[in-house]
């Protein structure tokens, strides 16, 4: 089931990026894109430094 959920929440992600990327590219030019994928990046990258303090690496015994 897991794999499922994860196979499912990948592909609606890119289906949501395509067609924010389509509606943007329609109304505001292609020199918006990069401007509305910013926030899109710094959520990303606000994700993997929080998951990094969650699981912190092995140290050998």
């Amino acid at each position: 089931m897991a794999t499922s959920l994860q196979t499912t929440v990948y592909n609606a992600g890119i289906a949501a990026g395509s067609l924010t990327g389509g509606l943007v590219l329609e109304s505001a030019g292609a020199t918006a894109l990069p401007w509305t994928s910013l926030p899109l990046i710094a959520a990303a990258v606000g994700v993997v430094a929080v998951g990094r303090r969650a699981f912190p690496p092995r140290r050998p015994a």
